[in-house]
């Protein structure tokens, strides 16, 4: 095979858009994956990377080949809110 398919693309997006968002907004919010979606746009071998975009809580992600080639977009979005005071 040596290709990349949908799972393995996602594999690369999934744990990062949450971890940037919960350091941004440090310990007074709390958040987790409410969604993911991948669409693979054309099969790929080799190196691949990712451009994260963040709009409100909705993520879109670009991944892209060596060649700056666009081969999956990836549409996450986080639930997050106001941790519950004690």
């Amino acid at each position: 095979m040596g290709t990349h398919f949908g799972d393995s693309l996602n594999f690369i997006v999934d744990p990062f858009l949450i971890l940037l968002v919960m350091i941004q907004l440090r310990k007074e919010y709390i958040g987790w994956d409410k969604s993911a979606q991948i669409g693979v746009i054309s099969p790929r071998t080799g190196t691949v990377t990712t451009h994260f975009e963040v709009t409100q809580a909705q993520f879109e992600v670009d991944v892209v080949n060596d060649n700056g080639k666009l081969i999956a977009k990836a549409l996450k979005t986080l639930y997050i809110r106001n941790k519950p005071k004690k």
